[in-house]
């Protein structure tokens, strides 16, 4: 489960210590990820 945080906190800490701010499209997309893997984790019950 830690893995799927590596991506969000490289964001957080490239944003912290170099100033790289990611453009909308970016932030949207690892969310879209993000969702992607919460429904496809998501255990079906009948």
């Amino acid at each position: 489960m830690t893995a799927y945080l590596v991506p969000p906190v490289t964001i957080l800490m490239s944003w912290a210590m170099l100033g790289e701010v990611p453009g909308a499209i970016a932030v949207l997309g690892g969310a879209l990820c993000l969702v992607g893997v919460v429904v496809a984790r998501k255990s079906s019950t009948p």
